[in-house]
């Protein structure tokens, strides 16, 4: 870090202020820091009021965000390429983080939950569902899997959940619509409960065999 005292007129405030006039110890976009002819680095500027020689004055430390900055581009590029929902939920069903992800998820976005309590958000019961797995990883060292469904633009859409804590007050949630998937999985249990009842209530004999072996396997009441 570089730091910088201000020689101007002594501050008199209490607090230290921004240029616009906002209380702040960090503010603003990352600015630019290098020689006109060298290489360039990103930078924020802190301030901190203190007391030199009877004088009030604004010290001015420039940190070096640059690696800070080729990271979270790189994590904005690693979820554009999810379709994953990705919530960081606080110990009380607070959306902490919304990453941003290439979900095409319907009626969906992440200003819509940050900084609200899942409690505000969802129905009841889906809310408390979701307290409850978040209290559960967060008692847990290993992820916490889970199913669980949403009213989402008039429809019902499934999801399967893995929940993670990050540290003591937090969690990470990655969610994925495994809608089709459920449906999918509902009409073959429903095929073959209408094979099974056929099978069954046929007035004529029948028998399942194994056409390798020739075993039965199975036969009706018949």
């Amino acid at each position: 870090a570089v730091m910088l005292i201000a020689t101007g007129s002594p501050v008199t405030r209490s607090k230290t202020t921004c240029p616009d006039g906002r209380p702040a110890s960090e503010f603003g976009q990352p600015g630019s820091l290098g020689h006109p002819n060298g290489p360039t680095s990103a930078a924020k500027a802190g301030f901190t009021a203190v007391d030199l020689g009877g004088s009030r004055r604004i010290v001015a430390t420039l940190r070096d965000v640059t690696g800070e900055m080729r990271m979270e581009a790189e994590l904005r590029g690693v979820f554009a390429a999810m379709t994953d929902i990705v919530l960081v939920f606080g110990a009380d069903g607070e959306y902490l983080k919304v990453p941003a992800t290439g979900s095409n998820m319907p009626k969906w976005s992440p200003d819509m939950v940050l900084g609200r309590n899942v409690r505000d958000v969802l129905p009841a019961a889906e809310a408390e569902q979701v307290c409850e797995v978040i209290t559960a990883a967060l008692a847990s060292r290993s992820p916490v899997v889970c199913d669980y469904s949403l009213p989402v633009g008039g429809e019902t859409v499934w999801f399967n959940a893995t929940v993670t804590r990050l540290d003591d007050r937090s969690d990470v949630w990655i969610a994925r619509d495994i809608t089709a998937q459920h449906h999918a999985v509902n009409a073959l249990r429903e095929s073959e409960a209408r094979y099974r009842d056929l099978f069954d209530n046929n007035p004529a004999p029948m028998w399942v065999y194994d056409s390798g072996s020739l075993r039965i396997l199975s036969v009706n009441n018949a």
